[in-house]
């Protein structure tokens, strides 16, 4: 998952987040999301469950089982 900040000067301007997930086993295969937040500079991912929920139907859908195992790396490191 990652996060895109616009610039300092851009304050107004919304965060963009995104998030890609592996859809067979040979993780060849990806499926992604992605959503702009609402509130302007909120470095929280606001629609995660979402896009996660999103993501794991979609692999339930393309392989007829759920996924055993969920790992999240958080590309990005806050201005804060």
């Amino acid at each position: 998952m990652c996060i895109f900040r616009p610039s300092r000067i851009k304050q107004n301007k919304l965060n963009i987040a995104a998030v890609c997930a592996s859809m067979n086993l040979n993780a060849t295969i990806y499926s992604g999301r992605y959503s702009v937040n609402k509130k302007p500079r909120n470095e929280i991912i606001e629609y995660l469950e979402g896009m996660v929920v999103e993501l794991l139907k979609d692999f339930q859908n393309r392989n007829k089982c759920f996924s055993q195992k969920i790992l999240f790396y958080h590309k990005g490191v806050s201005e804060g």
